[in-house]
């Protein structure tokens, strides 16, 4: 039965008051403090009131379900339980599988003797007991449990107390890596892969609605005039009986004659990966999906100087349950995500609905990739990178076509013309190429014709 109050806060140190930073941020900070103490100790209730809002209200309960409290049911659900009773430092609490993996550290809780630490050892020997199977730039989510004898840990070496020194480091390091790794022995951490089968069936043949507008040209010599409508590509995947609306081709682009030169038939793709052309000098090869990150990125880009994007209204609108945080972040980043495309409605609390999307967004994957946004804004909020840009790029890479995805004649040449008509067609948004050319003359001296 605890109450605190704090008031006056500056009247000693007014100078203090310029350094605070804007009413959201420190919200921020509260609430990452207030999530340690209620994973600290799951048996004490707790109750947070912003404003006039309750932001949570939690009742005593065991770990687990406080965890799926605070960081929310989907974390609870991808949980694999970690306890070793040695005597030097029992261990105890839970990792995130492959589910629960995040793009920063913010929610890898360790404690010890119920007190919150950030100590790089023992965060270096739990990643690692991880291996190479966690992503580059992806991080495990765990709340452990340390309970060391007092005598043996020194508190006193940050002000913050954050910090800690261990009489017994590389013991220490040794019995946490080994349990979590026992941990993760004991579960099947490693998700299913559906695997892509040549010649398969409609459910993974994404289909793309188009308009042959242009000839397969040699880049090397002519560009496509940006100020041409341009034809968005989709790549949903609709189901065996669903049949894409409108014609594959305009009337216009039906009674052009193609010119012997460059046949609109001739893009093949390789091992749905590569998409092949034949141009006057020989042969363009593009990597699809870095292709279409550049197309979406510049477009993304070009968004955030508009009011809002096209959007397509979801026929069953999606709710999302978000921790208090996350629910912060969205409401900063709404802006931007409507601009993109997004329509999202926060009703208080942790609960927003998504009532529509970007055109052309893979259908099924509308909740993944806002989530996915999301850690890409928190990931760089407290830096000084531009924000815009990173969330560019962050929704290109993850909404363009992927390898694997096998695309119709109609959808290869869409994504050529739209490609050169970017303003850099040659990288993609992280600096990887996006076409290598394979020219006649350097066939001819490979087969020994010259």
């Amino acid at each position: 039965g605890t109450l605190m109050a704090v008031k006056n806060l500056f009247f000693n140190t007014p100078a203090r008051r310029k350094f605070l930073r804007a009413e959201s941020t420190e919200y921020r900070y509260i609430l990452a403090m207030m999530n340690r103490f209620t994973l600290a100790y799951p048996e004490i209730a707790f109750t947070l009131v912003h404003e006039t809002n309750t932001v949570f209200d939690l009742k005593p309960t065991d770990l687990q379900t406080r965890i799926g409290q605070v960081l929310g049911r989907r974390t609870a659900d991808n949980l694999i339980p970690v306890r070793d009773e040695n005597t030097l430092a029992p261990i105890s609490g839970f990792v995130g599988n492959f589910d629960c993996l995040r793009r920063s550290r913010n929610e890898q809780y360790l404690f010890i003797n119920r007190r919150y630490v950030n100590d790089r050892t023992l965060g270096y020997a739990i990643a690692s007991a991880f291996g190479e199977r966690i992503p580059v730039g992806h991080y495990p989510l765990y709340v452990l449990f340390l309970d060391i004898d007092p005598e043996r840990v020194d508190v006193n070496v940050h002000p913050t107390k954050n910090e800690v020194k261990f009489a017994d480091p590389k013991m220490l390091y040794d019995l946490v890596r080994g349990a979590i790794k026992r941990a993760l022995q004991t579960d099947s951490i490693v998700p299913q892969l559906q695997r892509y089968t040549p010649g398969g069936s409609a459910e993974n043949t994404p289909r793309f609605q188009t308009s042959l507008q242009q000839e397969i040209l040699d880049f090397h010599q002519t560009r496509i005039d940006s100020s041409q409508p341009e034809t968005p590509i989709s790549a949903a995947t609709p189901s065996p009986a669903s049949t894409p609306t409108g014609s594959m081709t305009s009337p216009a682009t039906a009674r052009r004659e193609p010119e012997p030169s460059a046949p609109t038939a001739m893009v093949w793709q390789l091992q749905n990966k590569y998409v092949l052309a034949q141009i006057k000098s020989g042969l363009v090869v593009i990597d699809q999906h870095a292709a279409h990150e550049r197309i979406l990125y510049e477009k993304a880009k070009a968004s955030f100087t508009r009011t809002a994007a096209a959007s397509q209204q979801l026929l069953f609108p999606q709710t999302i349950d978000l921790t208090p945080q996350d629910y912060i972040y969205v409401q900063e980043i709404l802006p931007l995500l409507e601009k993109l495309g997004f329509l999202i409605k926060c009703f208080g609390g942790r609960t927003v609905v998504m009532e529509g999307v970007p055109v052309g967004l893979r259908v099924g994957a509308e909740e993944k990739i806002l989530l996915e946004l999301l850690e890409e804004y928190k990931e760089n909020i407290e830096s000084e990178v531009d924000i815009q840009e990173r969330v560019a790029k962050s929704w290109a890479c993850r909404s363009a076509i992927m390898t694997g995805d096998k695309l119709s004649t109609e959808a290869m040449t869409a994504l050529i013309d739209q490609l050169f008509a970017t303003q850099n067609p040659y990288f993609c948004p992280h600096g990887r190429p996006t076409i290598i050319t394979l020219s006649t003359e350097e066939l001819d001296k490979r087969f020994e014709r010259r």
